[in-house]
C-alpha cells in the first residue's frame, strides 16, 4: 500500500532520528574498547616454550598493571626470543588490548642476580 505524501512527510523526522542514532552508535562505545596499552617491565626468564610462542617470566611489579609474579606470556613473534635463555635477566614490553596480552619486545640486560 503506497504512502500518501502527507504520511511520508510526517515520517521523515522519525526516519532521520533513527539514521542519526545508527550513525552515532559506534562513538558511544567505551573509550577503552579499542585502546592498546603497553607496559615496561623487568624480570628473569624461567622458561621458553619449545615452539617459541610463549615465555615464562618471573617479573617485578608492572607499574599500573599487575603485581610481581611468575607468569607465562604469549609471544606473537617468536623471533624476539632468539638468543635468550632461562635465567637471563630481561627488560620486556607487554602489550595489552581488550583481546589479550603478549610480550611485544624483550631484551637481555644481564644474567640472573
Amino acid at each position: 500500500m503506497p504512502l500518501d505524501r502527507r504520511t511520508a512527510r510526517a515520517a521523515l523526522p522519525a526516519v532521520f532520528f533513527f539514521l542519526l542514532l545508527l550513525a552515532l552508535a559506534p562513538s558511544c562505545r567505551s573509550g577503552t574498547a579499542n585502546r592498546t596499552r603497553t607496559y615496561q617491565a623487568i624480570g628473569r626468564i624461567v622458561s621458553i616454550a619449545p615452539d617459541g610462542e610463549s615465555v615464562t617470566i618471573q617479573h617485578e611489579d608492572i607499574a599500573g598493571y599487575m603485581s610481581a609474579m611468575t607468569m607465562g606470556f604469549p609471544v606473537r613473534d617468536p623471533g624476539i626470543l632468539d638468543g635468550l635463555a632461562p635465567d637471563d635477566r630481561v627488560r620486556f614490553e607487554l602489550t595489552v588490548t581488550e583481546h589479550g596480552l603478549w610480550v611485544s619486545n624483550i631484551e637481555r640486560i644481564g644474567p640472573a642476580p
